[in-house]
């Protein structure tokens, strides 16, 4: 699974790789690669894959959820295929309340007393999808799993997901596409070690 997800990140051209000439995050670390999980709702036949992966593993596992929320705005559109898939009810978390109408927050329904699985396309350290699930929790929900297309495989984001006691649930990871990358001539083999370094320590990984 997670190589077939990262290949198709990279055919989508989801991920861009540029070892020599990082990227800066808004978080100031500088990175060698940039994912837009966003680039992949103009392929069809992908995002259908990433769509069947993600209720494979909520199948497998026997996630029990009631709701399938999604992380604004990101997530809305995958959180809204995998409730379709799976006949189930549908919410998304707004980073924070309207200021005007209702003033809601969550949109979709009432998630009080229900189990919400949280549905993410990225997760880097983590703080956003974390985010969501204190809001639901707030609102008197259950979360204790998400499930996200890719993950940068942070320890910073395992430790915020462990301390906040939710289990995540990536269909691929940085190791996978890097692996994807050399396979496809994307990148050279010699380049592998130098970019493991970045996911292992992403905020010095910057300084060298």
């Amino acid at each position: 699974m997670d190589k077939e997800i990262a290949e198709i990140l990279l055919k989508a051209k989801a991920v861009t790789l540029q070892p020599n000439d990082p990227f800066t995050f808004a978080s100031g670390i500088r990175s060698p690669i940039y994912c837009d999980n966003r680039l992949l709702l103009g392929h069809v036949a992908e995002r259908e894959a990433v769509v069947r992966w993600m209720a494979d593993i909520i199948q497998k596992k026997k996630i029990d959820a009631d709701i399938i929320g999604g992380t604004a705005m990101a997530g809305i559109p995958w959180a809204s295929w995998v409730a379709e898939k799976l006949e189930k009810p549908m919410v998304f978390v707004r980073a924070e309340k309207k200021m005007h109408g209702k003033g809601n927050i969550i949109e979709g329904g009432m998630v009080k007393r229900k189990k919400v699985l949280l549905v993410e396309d990225l997760i880097s350290t983590g703080t956003s999808a974390l985010a969501s699930v204190d809001t639901l929790r707030e609102e008197g929900a259950e979360v204790n799993d998400c499930v996200a297309i890719f993950t940068y495989g942070f320890s910073e984001a395992a430790r915020s997901f462990k301390e906040h006691k939710v289990q995540l649930y990536p269909l691929s990871n940085f190791a996978a596409l890097i692996d994807a990358a050399i396979k496809q001539n994307y990148i050279r083999a010699q380049q592998k070690d130098h970019l493991l370094e970045w996911s292992k320590d992403p905020r010095k990984w910057g300084t060298k």
